[in-house]
Formats: C-alpha cells, structure tokens, sequence
C-alpha cells in the first residue's frame, strides 16, 4: 500500500471512530433523557414502554455497543488503536 493509500485510509479510519463516538454520546443523552422521564413522569414512561419504544432504544444502545467493539476491533488490526482514545 502506498503513502497515499495509506493516508487515505488512516483519515477514512479515524471518520469512522468520530463517528461512532457521536453515535455513542448522543445514545448516552436519549437514554440519561429517558431515565428522567421514567422517573418525572411515569405515566408516560408506561406509554412508552407499552409501545416498544424504550426497548427500541436499548436495542440501538446495544448496537452502538457491538459497533465500538467491531470499531476497536478494526483499529487493533489496522495497528492504529490510537485512533479510539
């Protein structure tokens, strides 16, 4: 591989890993978000259990998870784990 393959490929890396680190915050904030309305107004968090919808969220958090983990995983491979911290 070339320098400027190699180049391309360590910035297309590191979209890939800022990506998913906003993926993963923002899923933090719709869940810190849910747990407060669980908690301020449970009347509603009933609805919104009764639809799925809270199990709809930690699902994708459970996908982010298994993201970050294919993500480190791709970034040990590539020897640029100094892109994850």
């Amino acid at each position: 591989m070339n320098d400027d393959a190699k180049a391309q490929l360590h910035s297309d890396v590191h979209t890939i890993v800022q990506r998913a680190k906003t993926l993963n915050e923002r899923m933090r904030s719709v869940l810190r978000t849910l747990a407060s309305v669980e908690h301020e107004h449970p009347e509603f968090a009933q609805e919104l259990r009764h639809y799925g919808i809270i199990a709809e969220f930690a699902d994708i958090a459970n996908s982010i998870g298994d993201l970050d983990t294919a993500v480190a995983a791709l970034l040990r491979q590539l020897g640029l784990e100094h892109l994850q911290s």
